[in-house]
């Protein structure tokens, strides 16, 4: 007699049903999931799209524009990738992420579509939460692009405004070597609506091309609108917003640290605009917008930095930031995927750390080899003074602080990666506690 097969549920159906999705590779185009959401009568038209793409700033831009529309009294949908700790991070309504349960039945309708249309894993989470903005009833729904923008499953929407944030090197192997090739597939994301950018030079001429060919305005940082005055500090970032058209001027404050995070939300402030938001609105959005991994500042037992910077341009972005914060030495806990310009990625790092420790993610194969980094600093100087998977590293920061080694006058700082920042962050390591990881 046949045994029937036991039903997973909870845990165990969340991580079997992911290990699915992530299963499903990667092939850009939007032909399958414009074939998948025409199947289901368009869930993407029932609600108002924003665009969010570029290099860097793509998720905090996403996440202020998201704030700011709440705080004006609207639902918004909001989608972001990659998550840090768990899938669930990257749907959120009003800014509150999709429990686990929601998740899982999800994911489930998506798989089927999966099945049936051949989507990939990207195409598959976008499908998802097209569907999943529907059936919140949202007014609006701010997607963070992929890599790139053209080829991008979130371009397969009809935007009302699209954000490009900013153009430099990053996945270059499927974006291509030069900023101009770069800047095309970004631009590739305006096509209906008002494009708002902060890029420059060659990658700036690209998208003005691509407004003026698909007739839709195009709105310049520095040109349109900017900042003045801005003010970084531990605990956030103080600016003065600037509308050269308008004339209007507002003090802004965001929790976010860095110049580049007032001129990320300066995007957010200038698409709100052409909305119609109220200006008590945008000041309480970006004053409310959170987002994890974005130099984010902890104070427990240790001081934590943690940053999701993952290549030159975000790297040196950290480095400029950094400085603010007081410090006896700096530890830079770090990993990074094989993928990046991890030479230059070194290079920059070496400039604002006095000891480094090294994440070694054995179940990855995208990340590069410990010994490779090791190599790479000692060739700029800087010895690697440990190695390990996130929870030998928190076990021996744990230690050093018993020992008295480190204490809350260093300042420790994990970046390199999403996902590298995540992995540490699930072994517990900024509570100073040694956490069991699992798959979510």
């Amino acid at each position: 007699m046949r045994k029937e097969k036991k039903k997973l549920t909870g845990g165990n159906r969340f991580s079997a049903l992911t290990k699915q999705l992530e299963g499903l590779g990667s092939n850009p185009g939007i032909i399958r999931i414009k074939s998948a959401l025409r199947a289901i009568k368009r869930p993407d038209r029932k609600y108002h799209v924003i665009k969010v793409g570029g290099t860097n700033g793509k998720g905090s831009t996403a996440t202020f524009l998201a704030s700011i529309l709440k705080n004006d009294g609207h639902r918004v949908g909001l989608y972001t990738s990659p998550h840090l700790k768990s899938y669930t991070e990257r749907f959120r309504v009003n800014g509150y992420k999709i429990s686990r349960r929601e998740f899982v039945k999800l994911l489930e309708y998506g798989l089927e579509f999966a099945d049936k249309f051949e989507l990939t894993t990207f195409e598959t989470l976008t499908f998802m939460a097209f569907v999943y903005f529907a059936r919140q009833k949202c007014e609006y729904a701010v997607f963070e692009v992929g890599m790139g923008g053209r080829l991008d499953a979130v371009n397969v929407a009809k935007e009302i405004i699209s954000i490009i944030t900013n153009v430099d090197y990053d996945h270059t192997q499927q974006l291509g070597t030069k900023i101009k090739n770069i800047a095309y597939e970004k631009a590739g994301i305006v096509q209906h609506g008002p494009v708002v950018t902060s890029a420059e030079g060659k990658a700036l001429e690209i998208i003005k091309k691509r407004a003026k060919k698909r007739r839709v305005p195009c709105l310049v940082y520095g040109k349109h609108f900017m900042c003045d005055n801005i003010d970084t500090h531990p605990h956030g970032t103080d600016f003065v917003y600037n509308d050269s058209d308008a004339d209007n001027n507002m003090r802004v404050r965001t929790k976010l640290v860095g110049k580049y995070q007032a001129i990320n939300a300066a995007l957010a402030i200038k698409a709100s605009e052409l909305i119609g938001v109220k200006r008590i609105s945008i000041i309480r959005g970006i004053a409310n917008a959170h987002i994890a991994g974005r130099m984010e500042y902890i104070k427990e037992k240790l001081r934590f930095v943690i940053d999701v910077a993952h290549n030159p341009h975000g790297i040196r972005h950290l480095v400029e930031a950094i400085n603010i914060f007081p410090y006896r030495k700096r530890i830079c806990i770090f990993g990074v995927m094989k993928d990046k310009d991890v030479p230059a990625i070194v290079r920059l790092l070496c400039k604002s750390c006095d000891e480094v420790m090294l994440v070694r993610l054995d179940n990855n194969r995208r990340s590069a080899d410990v010994n490779y980094v090791t190599e790479l600093f000692k060739s700029n100087e800087k010895e690697v003074i440990f190695s390990g998977s996130p929870n030998e590293i928190n076990k021996r920061l744990i230690e050093w602080y018993h020992e008295r080694k480190i204490n809350r006058k260093d300042l420790i700082i994990l970046t390199g990666s999403t996902y590298v920042v995540g992995e540490l962050l699930k072994s517990g390591i900024t509570s100073m506690k040694l956490i069991q990881t699992h798959r979510n």
